[in-house]
């Protein structure tokens, strides 16, 4: 059996660099899906990096909030309480399609227990996938909500955008 090597390789540095100083500039969350990225923003911004692992729970709720920290989506993204507490803005920086996924994310901080009046969640969409990509998470979004009657987090501001401009 053949065992592939696989190696993260940096590429242009804009996302990882505006990510960093997006970190230094502000005090949230910032997310990342891919290990190599999240290494690279945290290497450049100095903020600690929170990914998996044994006791990741612990470390990560350990933080005071004091600083932005920059955090796995697939570790922290779905069973993490406390955040809120702490956090009312978070960065995205690589894109998810699934409105499951948008859900659990916009949960940890959009919830009982957050003392700001908003949270603000901030994506890049400089590019054309990474629009279709969002495009595509709202319409799953929609597609639940309209099915379930459920709220999705991703689609708060956006109908509160519609109402504003049919009133």
């Amino acid at each position: 059996q053949v065992k592939p090597q696989t190696e993260g390789v940096r590429g242009d540095p804009f996302l990882a660099q505006d990510a960093a100083d997006w970190a230094r500039e502000n005090r949230g969350i910032v997310w990342y899906g891919m290990v190599e990225l999240g290494t690279w923003i945290a290497e450049l911004s100095g903020c600690t990096l929170h990914g998996g692992g044994p006791k990741a729970g612990q470390r990560i709720a350990a933080e005071t909030g004091e600083r932005s920290i920059i955090a796995s989506i697939k570790s922290h993204g779905r069973g993490r309480d406390g955040l809120q507490h702490i956090f009312d803005r978070q960065l995205v920086a690589q894109m998810m399609a699934s409105a499951t996924m948008w859900q659990q994310l916009g949960g940890r901080l959009h919830r009982r227990g957050q003392l700001a009046d908003h949270v603000l969640t901030e994506v890049y969409l400089h590019g054309p996938e990474l629009r279709k990509s969002f495009s595509q998470a709202l319409r799953r979004g929609g597609y639940v909500q309209g099915i379930l009657g459920e709220q999705q987090k991703l689609l708060i501001d956006q109908q509160r955008a519609d109402a504003s401009t049919t009133q």
